[in-house]
């Protein structure tokens, strides 16, 4: 696993490198730290400039209608007169302008980091009596994790250490808890002319799942789901906007085995459920430097994954669907614009509450001919986590970001104890 994500971080930095090697491409308020359009007076009693938006196109073919109609017009006194036949937009043209407009986002919207998210791994199960916490191959995916609601175009590489990550009570009774390491490399590429669409794919890789204690062993760590993300942008004003889409996980990770010598041989649930998770964001900055954002996401499974027991097939298994939602709130502390800072262009604090809930159960199957029952532990599962951390920017296309992300739930509804966040992202 160490050799692919070496090449991971290879292929990261060969692509993100090519505009490093000719001349920095113009700035875009539609990637990491675009530099602000500003006014030529200051707010008094302050040093930053006034942040505006670009000229609306409809006022830009206004403005050469109007410059057409003059040249056209007869001499004299006609030339002088006002146009008064000159149609104007209504307002709710203007608004549908505005709801549909191609205009670029302002700056503030632009420059507001992703969310850190919180990573609620996966589901937990029950064998034979056992129960067995969080595991990995089969981990369902969070838009809110390093998820930013305008789309954008940009690559991360992402790593988070979840302390107490894998729990289970083993055959003779003791609770066992052990780390766990995940590595995501994600993409996301906007695919329309206005830029209000894009696609995302998240890779992820994960190591540390293994268990091997007398009498139970696990295998679980490996290469995760991939999820693919298509993200639109449903309004926008100057500093407020509302995105939506869908995310598909696909069932790439490796399936869950367990082995507990005594009982029997081989217990192994498949991987093989496609997870469907419409979603909703939203991000509004009141001012320069505060902004806030969120998000609420469905998780549905489209189908089950099968149950083997020594080889034999004894049923399928349907994850829970789960509800998430995510809010966060920022503040920057400094804040440069471009060449004033040098290579440093801003810090920001970040706090998010991260809210994940099943609105079903998980099913079950019996196996062994009925002696043993394989299935999802979650009855009512009500998780709440906290994350800070600090977002800063470099060169006004690289972001660097660390948070800590801790449960506010007693155990039976927490998937860890603590998890470190650590993401380097970088514009294209």
């Amino acid at each position: 696993m160490r050799r692919i994500l070496t090449v991971l971080v290879v292929a990261f930095f060969a692509v993100t490198s090519q505009q490093s090697n000719g001349q920095q491409p113009p700035p875009s308020p539609n990637t990491v730290g675009a530099p602000e359009p500003t006014k030529q007076s200051t707010v008094p009693g302050t040093q930053e400039t006034q942040s505006t938006d670009a000229v609306a196109p409809e006022q830009g073919n206004a403005a050469e209608q109007g410059k057409g109609n003059t040249a056209a017009a007869p001499e004299g006194d006609a030339a002088a007169a006002p146009n008064n036949n000159t149609p104007r937009p209504s307002n709710r043209a203007s608004r549908r302008s505005r709801f549909l407009s191609s205009r670029r986002p302002s700056y503030r919207l632009a420059r507001a980091p992703a969310m850190f998210g919180d990573s609620i791994l996966t589901d937990t199960f029950d064998v034979a009596g056992v129960g067995f916490g969080t595991f990995l191959g089969q981990e369902r995916n969070k838009i809110a994790d390093n998820g930013s609601v305008l789309p954008r175009d940009r690559n991360y590489l992402d790593f988070r250490y979840f302390h107490n990550a894998v729990s289970f009570d083993d055959v003779g009774g003791v609770f066992v808890s052990e780390p766990v390491e995940r590595y995501r490399f994600g993409f996301e590429r906007t695919i329309s002319v206005n830029g209000n669409t894009s696609v995302e794919v998240r890779i992820p890789l994960t190591g540390g799942g293994n268990t091997a204690t007398p009498g139970l062993m696990n295998d679980a760590d490996g290469f995760g789901n991939i999820a693919v993300i298509l993200k639109h942008l449903l309004y926008r004003s100057d500093n407020f906007l509302v995105s939506g889409g869908v995310g598909i996980n696909t069932p790439t990770g490796e399936d869950i085995r367990f082995r507990i010598p005594g009982l029997f041989t081989d217990v192994r649930i498949r991987n093989e459920a496609w997870h469907i998770q419409p979603f909703l964001g939203f991000l509004s900055t009141p001012d320069n430097r505060l902004f806030v954002n969120g998000f609420a996401q469905l998780d549905v499974a489209a189908n089950g994954s099968d149950v083997l027991t020594n080889g034999i097939n004894e049923g399928a298994l349907h994850p829970a669907t789960v509800l998430n939602v995510d809010i966060g709130a920022g503040y920057w502390l400094v804040r440069h614009a471009s060449g004033n800072g040098g290579h440093f262009t801003g810090v920001a604090v970040v706090a998010e509450t991260h809210y994940t809930g099943n609105l079903t159960s998980a099913d079950s199957v019996l196996a062994a001919g009925g002696d043993m029952r394989v299935g999802g532990l979650i009855g009512q599962m009500h998780i709440l986590n906290a994350t800070v951390g600090l977002h800063g920017t470099l060169n006004e296309s690289t972001a660097i970001r660390i948070g800590y992300s801790v449960p506010l739930t007693d155990r039976s509804n927490r998937s860890f104890d603590g998890e470190l966040i650590l993401s380097l992202i970088r514009r294209t």
